[in-house]
């Protein structure tokens, strides 16, 4: 099981410290898009929402999103 997985570069900018990957599972529910669960494990991660379809959640219901750190700063040109 991968629990951590760093995203680190010689040249990464601003950030110097090595981050995880994080992945979120959002299910739609009768006010909008809700986070059921926020992990840094791509098991855990898959196996919720594994359960979540076998409790008879629609699959156009949920979302499994990676979510990476950015790299730098954006800053607006003029």
């Amino acid at each position: 099981m991968n629990n951590y997985s760093s995203v680190s570069n010689a040249n990464q900018g601003s950030f110097n410290n090595p981050r995880q990957k994080t992945w979120t599972i959002m299910q739609l529910g009768l006010y909008g898009w809700s986070i059921a669960l926020s992990t840094t494990s791509f098991d855990e991660a898959q196996g919720t929402a594994n359960n979540l379809l076998r409790s008879g959640v629609k699959l156009d219901n949920i979302m499994m999103n990676e979510l990476v750190p950015m790299d730098s700063i954006i800053t607006p040109s003029l």
